[in-house]
């Protein structure tokens, strides 16, 4: 495990609470050989130990690693892993957890990835990669947490092709919105999002659109084969001067909401983030808080709508444990494994 996050901790929590249920139902047990973090040390050994132990390592508010902290890429292949869990924080352009997935892929690894990075910025190359190498790329954690939007394209909807998809992918961004549209002042709303756990201490990339313009490059990269770039998909800015909009959109009885959209055109796919008002009738309309909704538009299956409720790390940490599950189904199915 590369990042020993929350979300990561929660990861290692669910594997020990529910050991039997993994054992019965899918039999097959994990170990930890190896954890990287980049303020916490590291922890190494080859032959794995229970989930459990790197939870007592990781306990109190002034814990650290025995070991010194070692590159990633270090660990990866130190590790002797079957299964690399990418969990560090994005940085510009991913380009740290770009070099692990690599190093992983490398060293005959399965990747599971919660870094949106790999995906954002380098899913065409990375899943070839993959490909090539008899090898898994998940990452249904990188957006709408544990939500199954990329597993349920890819195993329930059989021949169906995907031409686009609209979402609101943000939960700082609805609480913003929503607090400016009640009359609110910006250093309050964001605050209020922040003591209720939905914004970061710097909620920049929230406020700024970054976030959905990465989620929308992940979606449209894996469904629609494009190769966006986030940095150069417009986006807006909640700022100050979004407050009077927000108001007027719930004096008419509507809502602002940060929508992120793609959609594929003959030759060229077009993606954007914008600022808009949505009806009562539209499903974006109750997507408030923490919650998400995607819209995915297919040619055979219709509009699929996929909502999220309130997500908290339990969520994000499943979505790694589902793809987990997957990459152990892959395992058992290849041929001398």
């Amino acid at each position: 495990m590369l990042g020993f996050g929350g979300a990561a901790r929660r990861l290692l929590e669910l594997l020990v609470a529910h050991e039997r249920r993994l054992s019965d139902q899918f039999g097959v047990e994990f170990a930890i050989s190896a954890v990287g973090t980049a303020r916490h040390g590291s922890w190494l050994d080859p032959a794995g130990a229970p989930s459990a132990h790197l939870l007592e390592l990781a306990t109190g508010s002034e814990w650290s690693l025995p070991d010194p902290r070692k590159p990633g890429v270090q660990l990866v292949v130190e590790s002797q892993a079957q299964v690399l869990v990418e969990a560090t924080p994005l940085e510009p352009r991913g380009r740290a957890a770009i070099g692990h997935v690599d190093a992983a892929l490398d060293a005959g690894l399965d990747v599971v990835t919660l870094n949106k990075g790999p995906i954002a910025w380098d899913y065409g190359r990375l899943a070839a990669k993959a490909h090539a190498a008899g090898r898994a790329l998940r990452f249904e954690g990188t957006v709408m947490d544990g939500c199954p939007v990329f597993s349920l394209v890819e195993m329930s909807l059989p021949a169906a092709t995907v031409s686009g998809f609209a979402g609101v992918l943000n939960s700082t961004s609805n609480v913003v919105l929503d607090r400016l549209g009640a009359g609110g002042e910006l250093v309050d709303a964001v605050r209020h999002a922040q003591d209720h756990g939905f914004a970061e201490a710097d909620p920049d990339h929230d406020l700024s659109g970054y976030d959905t313009a990465v989620k929308v490059a992940i979606l449209a990269n894996v469904w629609l084969g494009a190769n966006l770039d986030p940095d150069d998909i417009s986006r807006p800015r909640i700022d100050a001067t979004v407050g009077d909009a927000a108001q007027a959109a719930i004096d008419a009885g509507r809502r602002l909401r940060l929508l992120g959209s793609a959609s594929r055109h003959d030759d060229h796919v077009d993606a954007s983030v914008d600022l808009v008002e949505v009806e009562p009738t539209s499903p974006f309309f109750a997507t408030a808080d923490a919650s998400s909704t995607l819209q995915i538009f297919t040619d055979l299956a219709g509009v699929i709508e996929v909502t999220e409720r309130t997500p908290d790390l339990t969520q994000t940490a499943y979505g790694a444990l589902a793809d987990l599950l997957h990459v152990c189904a892959a395992v058992v199915a290849r041929p001398n494994r």
